[in-house]
């Protein structure tokens, strides 16, 4: 297995490395996620770091057309299941133009397709794909970041529009907000639930906004600038179980963390071709241990980090084949520890299973050309 590459090139492979993932409790099992017919049990798996090293990412899902989500039935079966859909069972052409913003729960994938003017779901309960934005008052231009609510409804990000959209748990539309009138380029979005409150990177004004689930402005996070706390071109937000809110700048090329009630705690990051340090950052989201993974769309690759900013692993290349990337770009953790990227320039969303330190075996320090110990 190869070490830690000194420098990350986006025409060339990026190495895995496993670094120290210590310190997890264990987690239930997660539902599965239906395959895609080409990762199967007679697939040799796709994970990082490469064996002998015990997993702590591996590919379960890669999900772009209709034909993907047709669960492994005998021929006849899978045609006539098809055609009961609408579907073709060979219908591979990609569901996606340019996604973004992706956010899951098991049973649904939502991507935000920027460039196709609608949210596309994958709905792999019922085994069929529809789309979200298409009616007049619903009618979305632009979308970026979505963010799924209890009880499944579904808030959308319009840039071009200046509005956040929200939509019923069968896609009909419910209502549009603008937590304040000067709202520029609302992008990153995220639902935090167990403080029942909307966050909302408003790019345009380099700040983020807290809302209540109605759009009621609560308060608000940052202002132009380069100091601690202050930002230029906030695009992608994420929150922890604590309430931690999770800020990336790619012009900065740094994370924030903030407090739940908005203060300032620290930062990490740098602009580079290292890895640890970032090129061009988007999506972000912490795991059930607390470490934060980062979609870079110049590397091609997810990084993890702990909250202090060490880099404990990174997986991903550029390409075509399953687990690689082009331009990564959302990034959503669901529950179950299932992390969702979405390969914007494959037009597709590739699903991976982070494996808690626990059920890796609870690995210790290793210090070799394999590990590196922050």
């Amino acid at each position: 297995m190869h070490g830690l590459s000194p420098e990350m090139s986006r025409s060339g492979p990026l190495p895995a490395a496993l670094l120290l993932l210590a310190g997890a409790a264990g987690a239930a099992t997660p539902a599965p996620l239906p395959a895609s017919p080409s990762i199967s049990a007679t697939t040799s798996p796709i994970v990082w770091p490469s064996p002998p090293d015990p997993a702590r990412i591996r590919l379960v899902a890669v999900v772009s057309s209709p034909k993907d989500l047709l669960k492994k039935r005998p021929g006849f079966f899978r045609r006539a299941w098809a055609t009961m859909r609408g579907i073709s069972a060979e219908d591979a052409r990609p569901a996606l133009v340019r996604p973004y913003g992706v956010c899951g729960d098991g049973h649904r994938i939502y991507a935000a397709d920027s460039e196709g003017a609608g949210v596309t779901v994958y709905d792999l309960d019922r085994e069929e794909v529809r789309r979200i934005g298409g009616t007049r008052d619903g009618r979305l231009v632009g979308p970026i970041g979505v963010a799924l609510a209890p009880g499944g409804s579904l808030y959308v990000t319009d840039p071009p529009m200046n509005i956040i959209k929200v939509f019923g748990p069968n896609g009909e539309f419910a209502r549009a907000f603008k937590p304040v009138a000067d709202l520029k380029r609302p992008t990153g979005i995220v639902f935090d639930a167990p403080r029942h409150r909307v966050l909302v990177a408003d790019t345009g004004n380099s700040r983020v906004l807290v809302c209540d689930p109605d759009g009621k402005l609560l308060r608000t996070i940052g202002g132009q600038g380069t100091g601690p706390g202050k930002m230029s071109v906030p695009v992608n937000l994420a929150v922890d179980a604590e309430g931690r809110i999770y800020v990336v700048d790619p012009v900065q090329c740094r994370v924030q963390i903030f407090a739940a009630e908005g203060s300032f705690l620290s930062q990490f990051g740098e602009a580079g071709q290292m890895a640890g340090q970032f090129a061009r950052p988007r999506g972000i989201a912490v795991d059930g241990d607390g470490h934060i993974h980062v979609a870079d769309a110049l590397f091609n690759a997810v990084q993890i980090f702990d909250r202090k900013g060490h880099l404990l692993l990174f997986y991903g290349a550029g390409g075509t084949d399953h687990g690689a990337f082009d331009l990564p770009a959302g990034l959503w953790i669901d529950a179950a520890n299932r992390v969702y990227v979405a390969d914007s320039g494959n037009q597709r969303i590739q699903v991976f299973q982070y494996i808690r330190d626990a059920e890796a075996g609870g690995q210790g320090k290793k210090d070799d050309a394999n590990h590196v110990a922050p």
